[in-house]
């Protein structure tokens, strides 16, 4: 098989990609990232004495089952044997807009005539900035504008489409309160190994945890896991703007 070191290739890429884009990535990633895969594992062999699971529901049965309002926190961590790295992103949509959080740089867009003010602040200054025109007029974004925010947390939540053939029926577990059913890829090669594992959200669909973890013999090993560690669907409110 040729260039077997690209299982933490893989791993190191999407890794890299989602920290340059500031964890606003696309689809288009996981895609690439699922070519790299199949390139890379042809010939590897599964499981296949396991029972196949059945993924039926699509990205717009989640955004049906999602609640009105609701507060969601991402913890991504990446190890390899050389270091880790660990961060927080969360997603709040209240009753009268938006805010997005990367690890205390927040954007928060707050609903007005014609669309969203928005409203920014950073590790360093806690102060809430009015995103403003030349004219020093508010800008006012429209919820096009958001689908670069909102598309990323969809990406999280979907993260298992286009693996649905390929993956198997595993176990239940409990994640924030939340009752998930889990779907695994394994793939083996002499003492080279790679695994994808997903735990879905029973009720709404979501991915609630994605851990994907490769292992080549001789050279190392790599891991990368997103995880929901908050979810709040009542009395979800956006801060108050001084």
């Amino acid at each position: 098989m040729k260039n077997i070191k690209k299982i933490l290739s893989i791993i190191l890429v999407l890794v890299v990609s989602v920290t340059m884009l500031g964890m606003f990535c696309a689809c288009g990633e996981l895609d690439e990232l699922k070519n790299l895969v199949d390139d890379q594992f042809d010939d590897f062999d599964d499981d296949e004495d396991d029972d196949d699971a059945v993924i039926e529901f699509t990205t717009e049965d989640i955004k049906s089952n999602m609640p009105a309002t609701y507060r969601i926190t991402y913890r991504f961590t990446s190890t390899s044997e050389e270091e880790s790295t660990s961060y927080d992103m969360t997603m709040t949509k209240a009753s009268n807009g938006y805010m997005f959080d990367n690890s205390g740089n927040s954007s928060m867009f707050v609903a007005c005539a014609g669309g969203y003010n928005c409203y920014t602040r950073t590790v360093e200054d806690s102060s809430w900035e009015l995103s403003t025109t030349l004219e020093d007029e508010p800008y006012v974004y429209t919820g096009e504008d958001l689908d670069a925010y909102t598309g990323t947390y969809a990406t999280f939540m979907t993260l298992y489409v286009g693996y649905e053939e390929d993956l198997k029926l595993g176990e239940m577990k409990n994640i924030c309160g939340r009752a998930c059913t889990e779907y695994y890829y394994e793939a083996s090669y002499g003492g080279s190994s790679y695994s994808l594992h997903y735990y879905v959200d029973n009720a709404i669909h979501c991915c609630m945890q994605y851990t994907i973890t490769g292992v080549v013999a001789g050279e190392g090993s790599g891991s990368a896991t997103w995880e929901v560690t908050e979810f709040t669907t009542t009395n979800v409110t956006l801060p108050a703007v001084d």
